[in-house]
């Protein structure tokens, strides 16, 4: 996986030439590994024409921070003074559920990477509320697809959640795992990402579903090579899996 990752982040820096200079000599290339880069805000895709306009002089990149704003513009960290006729603060998002009581919210927790759910929908508190569409993935409607589909088999009775002490310690290793590795974010308790495939497969065993869903005369080399697809659970979402 190591040479993977080596291997994906020479692509990505040829590719875009993060490597070109940008202003006060520095570059695009990222601080972090890619795999540490891509659970943090760091993977949003920019644009197709973002690095082209900066090569071109169209787009003036600087690697730094504000650290002050004047009447005609704004200081930067590195000592460069821009004028500016408006600034967006593109910081992205945090969630807020206010519409839930006090009580629940204290249930839910107030960590400051969010709070943690089993299987990423559930708290063992309050069985009767689900988050669905919470947990973000690569493909996010593959995801809450196989969520909705695992909501609807335990409606249905066709499987039971564990025991309380199950998902209460399932949870706590979930958080400890996540946090031993992965750049703190006020969301880092709903990602998941690179590891998005490995959690359809655990939802899939819930119900009793075989995870491994290619088919054909391939389907071993396929579950191999092959990345899966929205096709591939077709089956799964609409509820006529055998």
């Amino acid at each position: 996986m190591w040479v993977f990752w080596r291997f994906f982040e020479l692509v990505i820096r040829l590719q875009c030439r993060l490597g070109m200079a940008i202003s006060n000599g520095k570059n695009l290339i990222p601080t972090e590994p890619f795999e540490s880069d891509t659970n943090g805000e760091g993977t949003m895709v920019t644009p197709p024409e973002f690095f082209p306009l900066i090569r071109s002089g169209c787009v003036t990149a600087h690697r730094t921070e504000i650290v002050r704003y004047l009447p005609d513009g704004v200081a930067l960290k590195d000592g460069t003074r821009l004028s500016v006729d408006c600034v967006v603060l593109a910081t992205g998002w945090k969630s807020e559920f206010n519409y839930f009581s006090p009580d629940i919210r204290m249930r839910l927790g107030a960590d400051d990477d969010g709070f943690y759910l089993y299987r990423h929908m559930l708290n063992p508190d309050l069985p009767r509320l689900i988050f669905v569409g919470r947990a973000t993935a690569v493909s996010n409607i593959i995801t809450c697809s196989i969520q909705a589909r695992w909501l609807a088999e335990l409606i249905a009775g066709r499987f039971v959640l564990p025991e309380r002490a199950d998902m209460v310690q399932e949870i706590k290793e979930i958080k400890a795992w996540k946090r031993s590795w992965m750049p703190h974010s006020p969301a880092s308790s709903t990602r998941m990402f690179l590891h998005a495939q490995h959690y359809h497969d655990e939802l899939l065993k819930d119900f009793g579903i075989d995870p491994l869903r290619k088919r054909g005369p391939f389907a071993p080399l396929k579950e191999l090579f092959a990345p899966y697809e929205p096709a591939d659970y077709r089956t799964v979402v609409s509820g006529d899996f055998i």
